[in-house]
Formats: C-alpha cells, sequence, structure tokens
C-alpha cells in the first residue's frame, strides 16, 4: 500500500455516495486489500479491485481549472462546468466558450394555428446540428393547460443513443412559453436530437391510478400483477382487481370505457413505458378485467418482467386534445444552429408530413468547445422568461473546495473528520485529529474507522 490510503486502520469502513445524491450507500471493509494480490494507491482503485464499484474511473478532483496539462481521469470545474478530459492528456480549456447571444428555435412571437384531435398526440421536432454549442432548454407551448391535460417532454441524442424525460405532467400555462429546464446538452456538427412532446386530455375526475407488477404471458393474472402478451407491442392486457397497495380495484378497472387510453411506467425507471388504446373489453372473470388493446406511444424502452408498474387510465374516455402548429414553416424558417424536420403521430400513427413546427422551441447557445473534454456536470440554466420548471439537483458550490452530497446538502468534505483520532501507537501513522479523506472525496468517499456512519439515516456532524 502507498498514498492515502497508509493512513486507514485496518477493518475501517468506506461509505460512498452515489454522484446523484439520492444518498444510497455501499459498504467495503477496508481488510479486503490484504488477499488482492495488488498494489492499491487510492480509494477507487481499491473499490474497482474488490469489484465493489465497477463504473468507478479513478476521477481525481483537481479543483478549479488553470491554464495547465490535464490527464484522463482528472476533474476541473471551470465556471458553471465540470469536466474531465476523455484524451490522455490535454491543455485546453474545458469550458465551452460562447459565441453571441442565446438562439431560439421557432420565434417566441410566430403566431401559431390552434388544432385538435381526439387521440394522444406526439409532436416531434428532429434538429440536425450544423453549428457547435449547446442546449440549454427546452420550451413548450400549448393553447390551453388544466389538470385533465398529460404532458411529456423527452430529449434523445440520437447520435450517442442518450436520452432523458425532461419532465411528466409539468404544470404549463395557457398560450405561454413554460421553459423545461435541463442539463446542459453539447451538440457537435452533424449531431441528430429528438425533442418530443406527447399531450393527452384526459377526464381527470374518473382517471385511475394505482401500481401492480408487471408479468409477460397468459392466464390470469395473479394478484396485484398485470399480464401483457407481450411488452413492446401488447394486443392483450389483464388488470388484477387486487392493487400492490391490497386495494379492491375491480368495479374501476371494469368501469373502463372502450377508447380510453392505459399507462404502463416503470417506477423506477420512467423511460421504460407503453400506452395502449382499449379495443374491446371482457368483464366476465371475477379477478380480473381483460381488454385487447393497440400501442397508440410508447416509451425509450420496453417494460420488463416483475417490475413494480403504475398504471393511469383516462376512465372518463377520450376528450379532444389542443395543440399549436405553424404550417410548413421548416425548412424555410431553420434557425441557424440547425435543419428542423418534424413528424406527427395520432395514438402512434404518423400524419402526414406536412414540415409543420409544433409548440417546441429549443433555447441553444453556440460555443467553441474543446473535443478533448467530456461532460460530468453543469450548473448553469436558462435565465430568459417565461414559465419555468424546475428539474435536477442544485450543484455544489464554486469555491474550490471538494464537497460531498448528504441528504440533499452540500458539505465541504474536509468539514467532516474521522473519529476516534487515530492512536500514537498505530502502525501505520496519523496524529490524533487527521483528516483521512482521499483525494477521490469529490467523488463522495468518507472513512471513519470502527463506527458506521450511514447517510442515508442522517446528517452527519463535524467533529
Amino acid at each position: 500500500m502507498s498514498g492515502d490510503l497508509d493512513k486507514i486502520p485496518k477493518d475501517s469502513t468506506v461509505h460512498i455516495i452515489d454522484f446523484d445524491g439520492t444518498g444510497a450507500s455501499k459498504y467495503i471493509d477496508v481488510h479486503d486489500i490484504d488477499n488482492l494480490g495488488v498494489t492499491i494507491n487510492t480509494i477507487a482503485e481499491l473499490l474497482v479491485a474488490t469489484g465493489k464499484w465497477t463504473d468507478v474511473s479513478g476521477l481525481m478532483w483537481k479543483g478549479l481549472w488553470l491554464d495547465g496539462t490535464y490527464h484522463s481521469g482528472d476533474l476541473v470545474r471551470d465556471g458553471v462546468w465540470t469536466m474531465t478530459p476523455i484524451v490522455p492528456t490535454t491543455t485546453d480549456r474545458p469550458a465551452p466558450q460562447e459565441i453571441g447571444s442565446v438562439q431560439q428555435s421557432v420565434a417566441l412571437d410566430s403566431v401559431f394555428s390552434q388544432t385538435n384531435n381526439m387521440s394522444l398526440i406526439k409532436m416531434q421536432h428532429d434538429f440536425t446540428i450544423t453549428k457547435a454549442g449547446y442546449f440549454k432548454g427546452v420550451r413548450i407551448k400549448v393553447p390551453i393547460y388544466t389538470i385533465d391535460l398529460t404532458n411529456t417532454i423527452y430529449i434523445k441524442h440520437i447520435t450517442s443513443g442518450e436520452s432523458t424525460i425532461l419532465a411528466t405532467n409539468a404544470t404549463l400555462l395557457s398560450d405561454v412559453w413554460s421553459t423545461i429546464s435541463n442539463e446542459a446538452m453539447l451538440v457537435r456538427v452533424g449531431d441528430v436530437i429528438e425533442v418530443g412532446l406527447v399531450l393527452e386530455n384526459i377526464d381527470s375526475s374518473n382517471s385511475i391510478t394505482g401500481n401492480w407488477t408487471s408479468n409477460r404471458g397468459g392466464g390470469d393474472p395473479a394478484p396485484q400483477q398485470f399480464i401483457v402478451d407481450d411488452f413492446g407491442t401488447p394486443t392483450t392486457l389483464k388488470i388484477s382487481h387486487t392493487d400492490l397497495d391490497s386495494g379492491a380495484r375491480g368495479t374501476e378497472l371494469d368501469n373502463i370505457p372502450v377508447g380510453s387510453a392505459i399507462s404502463l411506467r416503470e417506477t423506477g425507471d420512467s423511460t421504460r413505458s407503453v400506452t395502449v388504446r382499449v379495443l374491446t373489453a371482457d368483464l366476465t372473470p371475477i379477478t380480473a378485467t381483460d381488454n385487447t388493446v393497440s400501442v397508440i406511444a410508447s416509451g425509450d424502452k420496453e417494460v420488463r418482467d416483475n417490475k413494480e408498474c403504475a398504471i393511469t387510465s383516462n376512465a372518463g374516455g377520450l376528450s379532444a386534445t389542443e395543440y399549436y402548429h405553424l404550417t410548413d414553416h421548416y425548412p424555410t424558417n431553420n434557425p441557424s444552429f440547425a435543419t428542423i424536420t418534424t413528424k406527427l403521430f395520432y395514438d402512434g400513427v404518423e400524419q402526414a408530413d406536412t414540415d409543420d413546427a409544433y409548440g417546441i422551441n429549443i433555447l441553444f447557445q453556440e460555443a467553441s468547445m474543446s473535443a478533448d473534454w467530456d461532460l460530468v456536470s453543469y450548473s448553469g440554466g436558462s435565465s430568459d422568461s417565461g414559465s419555468s420548471v424546475s428539474a435536477g439537483v442544485e450543484e455544489a458550490p464554486i469555491d474550490g473546495n471538494p464537497y460531498v452530497r448528504v441528504n440533499g446538502e452540500w458539505w465541504i468534505a474536509t468539514s467532516i473528520i474521522a473519529v476516534p483520532p487515530f492512536d500514537a501507537s498505530d502502525t501505520v501513522g496519523g496524529s490524533p485529529g487527521d483528516t483521512v479523506f482521499d483525494r477521490e472525496i469529490d467523488c463522495g468517499i468518507q472513512i471513519r474507522d470502527d463506527v458506521d456512519l450511514d447517510f442515508e439515516g442522517g446528517t452527519p456532524s463535524a467533529v
């Protein structure tokens, strides 16, 4: 052993908080290193070697960016950007350098036409990028917003394969651009980005919501389950009259009218979903409601077997969904940063290609960017006008200190020290009150000898 790990007493426990700040912890006893047969210099190497944290790349906190040479695995903060090199060495500046002001994919004062349809409506804008920079927000505009208007806003980086649901059932404003906040997405010339808006107007007074466990197959579902013949393109859907809360739901399920939409979405992964339209309903089974269905919308990924899922239905039946469009807006009015094509779907069926613009507007910042760096996190945001829908978590303060996120709050890493103090007779060295945070402390690593520190149960105190 060498480096900072030399100060760690035997049988200490390493506690890790994951990057997303949820407070989930993993544990490893330091005595595991005795049987590794490899040289360990950092906590990250220890975790990888013992198989306890396989996604660690050995990121090393370098603080605020200064002009110089950086290496793969370094982690720096440059303004609102936290970046890491994706090349062995680089002297480039990490943060994108802005060129000009924020641009938009459609003018704010555009005069839209209002249309409606008795279906679930999906509007899709596909951007082929012609200038390097980053997306810093998505704006949505609907003619009429009520609590009955269900909505999903998503963005897909087709080139890289990344996909994010920006908001589900966001509170919007009628006839006003609403800004959906999201992490910055770096885009380069040639990248293809898909941005979508899915709307459906339901009768919320008669809507049904509950949780069941997914199952694929035939026969009747067990209590608290639903069964489909296929998760990708289900044609049959059978829902137990008992949900996961042991509630009796038979009357509600049997009263879902033909023509209603039913959404199935994993509670642990909102990108896994499917929405179907009820074609027929068989009410003869005593313990379940059997429907034949057709798919009208699919999530980015399929629902999986034996997963808790939220089921929602507009049991009040069909209502007209209002939406905005600008006839034949593209390609004549393409913005300077992209060429745009659009698609419109009614209940999953693509409509005639008209190149209309819909109530989707991208906020884009042109920037010069080094290809040597990759984005870890972004703490900026849109300062443009419009109603705001918050997403994500607050970034750590930018003051040069390493931070860990504990129970939703940022703590300066070095303000929490190991207890009890190392004994003077400890053969591995150290002195009373030593702080034993490794250089990877920015990744959320806390070491404390002899006492388990559980970040899930309470806020740790400085000692």
